[in-house]
């Protein structure tokens, strides 16, 4: 193992899951590490009476990490991503690791490529899958997904990008430096509900589908909206010249900043709490 890397332990440790199994199973088990309802709408497509499918589970180790960049790139099927628990409650992690990650892999397809370093006590992490190591179809009836949980007391700059798919991005409670997600088609779910110390800038890009956010209230929100068709759907105030700002958004101690490009969908912004 070259110096600066750190282990990833789990490959190889694979599970055959008969088909009826699963489905809502990854909400009841990991279900309250979440807000509820927000992982909901991404539940897996229901099984077939006598398929299968393969899980396996995989651990990353910070490795002396004390920050991450992590980049997670997927060409289609389910994303559903939420910070571990430190605490004992919900999905648990231990302090020392970065990411804890379970992939379903259906019509022969592989599970994502996970690579890691560690440069200057910065933990670089890219977890990747393309289409063509799929071994699918983007249109066909599948049941590719990944379920990850990031460490959420360690400093994290996050990149997502499905090309296709649901995606749920349960994010309240982490530490994220930064955060860019970019789907071309899909169903996107953004949950910033829970506790949020500092301040986040956020870009969001999506080529046709819906998109929700779920804000909680005390925080200072303003999204600018770049749209080319759908509608517009806000609890509380609305969108001026493409800007929605929330009123405290001046004078809260913590705020989000979301700039959101849409070519095609519905956007729905929910404010919780």
């Amino acid at each position: 193992m070259r110096p600066g890397h750190a282990n990833v332990p789990g490959r190889g440790v694979r599970r055959v899951v008969m088909r009826g199994i699963r489905g809502t199973g990854w909400i009841k088990r990991y279900g309250p590490a979440l807000v509820a309802g927000a992982i909901l709408a991404t539940s897996a497509p229901a099984l077939a009476a006598g398929e299968t499918e393969v899980t396996s589970e995989q651990i990353v180790t910070l490795g002396g990490a004390t920050s991450a960049q992590v980049e997670i790139s997927l060409d289609f099927g389910y994303l559903r991503l939420a910070g571990g628990s430190l605490a004992g409650a919900g999905y648990p992690m231990l302090g020392g690791e970065l990411l804890r990650a379970e992939f379903t892999d259906g019509n022969g397809s592989i599970s994502p490529e996970i690579d890691y370093e560690v440069i200057d006590e910065v933990g670089h992490l890219v977890l990747h899958r393309s289409a063509e190591s799929a071994h699918a179809w983007p249109w066909e009836d599948h049941r590719n997904g990944a379920s990850l949980y990031l460490n959420p007391s360690v400093p994290t700059d996050l990149q997502v990008e499905v090309a296709a798919g649901q995606t749920a991005l349960a994010l309240g409670g982490m530490s994220l430096t930064d955060l860019d997600v970019e789907m071309g088609a899909g169903e996107l779910l953004l949950d910033f509900a829970g506790d949020w110390q500092t301040d986040l800038a956020a870009t969001v890009k999506v080529g046709a589908g819906d998109l929700t956010l779920r804000v909680p209230r005390d925080v200072g929100l303003r999204v600018t909206l770049d749209q080319g068709f759908g509608d517009v759907n806000v609890d509380d105030g609305s969108f001026e010249d493409g800007v929605y700002l929330s009123d405290d958004f001046a004078d809260a101690p913590v705020t989000l900043d979301l700039q959101i490009e849409l070519g095609a969908g519905e956007v729905d912004i929910d404010l919780v709490g």
